[in-house]
């Protein structure tokens, strides 16, 4: 480990994350930057904004993009190639993001308190600061998630800029031009021409909606990720406590491996969730990207273009960084079993030793890992619904004493 501290950014990321959209209209789910903590806030007044950018401006958007994709495979429109392009772009980042919103609305709160323990518990273990490797000089996961928020803090104003502004390429735009305009009549055509521009002035509400729920999911999912890595590296380092003939520091040691695997059940179902749909949007989203970028140069703004480009370049970088962090994660757990075999032939209390090795279990912490890995001694009547009260992690004994 290096004598002084590196330079660690990752745990900023979800500080700038927080800082940036804190002059935005509340959320169903807030990062709070004094306390740390991920807020669920409940449904109230005060997300009023929120809830009518979510259910009437993005649903809206979706349905419009839908509508036209349609129209144009069954013939009814005739789009141009950097229309339809755009236009299928549009419709995936807005789908993915409303599918996120919509699910916060639903599980915010549990969503919140799996990942404010989570992150309590492994936080004691291995502060985000400590260095995973001597070789290490630069938190090149901090830098990734730094970058993600600032590109896609950006990519809100500047793509309704050129694309609803200065392009008119948006879908209400098109709507009008390919949909009302030859079918409906002309005083038709006259009346519906002040809403959707209307529309159009609102698009930015569910645009900035989509970059911020896009942005929300890549933080959480990666710095969770950072954080398990950082645990079982850790774990990994002090393994040779065990071979002393202390049972002090043994017992010591096997609490802080059951605090890390409490932390990873509790948020498994967010986290593996979370994980899979950053690493398959991002995916599509870097075809599409690329895409763009090879066929329509030119044709489209150049300030827009680069936005693409960007775009295309961050996606593997992030897709890249998390495959790496899980392939890591489960080479260090493979290497830790083998590393409990290894003090084993070597401790000075061997018989002790290979007992709490045998009394290693998974334990449940979370509502949903309740029934698939029940504890020795359940806590029936706990007042708290879900596990461990948010911000209380109790400690592992509790469950494995």
């Amino acid at each position: 480990m290096p004598k002084g501290p590196r330079k660690v950014v990752a745990p900023l990321a979800l500080d700038n994350f927080g800082k940036l959209y804190s002059h935005t209209w509340q959320s169903r789910l807030e990062w709070d930057v004094p306390r740390k903590k991920l807020v669920a806030n409940p449904i109230s007044r005060k997300l009023i904004t929120y809830l009518i950018s979510i259910l009437v401006l993005t649903n809206l958007l979706y349905h419009t993009c839908l509508f036209l994709i349609c129209a144009q495979i069954y013939g009814t429109v005739s789009l141009t190639f950097s229309e339809l392009t755009l236009l299928i772009l549009i419709f995936v980042s807005v789908a993915f993001a409303f599918g996120l919103e919509v699910m916060f609305l639903l599980v915010g709160e549990r969503f919140a308190y799996a990942v404010n323990v989570m992150m309590n518990l492994q936080r004691k273990l291995c502060p985000p600061w400590k260095a995973l490797s001597r070789k290490v000089k630069f938190d090149t996961v901090g830098l990734v998630l730094n970058t993600v928020v600032a590109a896609f803090a950006s990519y809100a104003p500047s793509g309704y800029l050129f694309t609803v502004v200065f392009t008119s390429l948006d879908p209400y735009t098109l709507v009008y031009r390919y949909i009302i305009l030859p079918y409906c009549p002309p005083a038709l055509a006259t009346h519906a021409y002040y809403p959707l521009q209307l529309l159009r002035v609102t698009l930015i509400i569910p645009i900035t909606q989509a970059y911020r729920a896009m942005t929300f999911i890549i933080c959480f999912s990666v710095m969770t990720t950072k954080l398990d890595l950082s645990g079982i590296s850790n774990l990994l380092k002090t393994s040779v406590r065990i071979k002393f003939k202390n049972r002090a520091n043994i017992d010591k040691y096997f609490i802080e491996y059951n605090s890390w695997q409490i932390g990873v059940l509790i948020g498994s179902d967010f986290y593996a969730t979370g994980v899979s749909l950053c690493m398959s949007f991002s995916f599509l989203i870097a075809v599409l990207c690329n895409f763009i970028t090879f066929l329509i140069f030119g044709i489209i703004p150049t300030p827009l273009y680069v936005c693409f480009v960007s775009v295309a370049v961050i996606a593997p970088v992030l897709i890249q960084t998390m495959l790496q962090m899980l392939i890591d994660i489960s080479d260090f757990t493979r290497a830790l079993h083998q590393d409990w075999k290894h003090q084993l032939g070597k401790s000075l209390d061997k018989k002790y030793l290979k007992r709490k090795l045998r009394a290693i279990r998974k334990v449940a912490a979370g509502s949903e890992n309740a029934a698939r890995y029940p504890t020795r001694y359940p806590q029936h009547n706990h007042p708290y619904p879900h596990g461990y009260p948010c911000g209380y992690p109790l400690p592992a004994t509790r469950y494995e004493n």
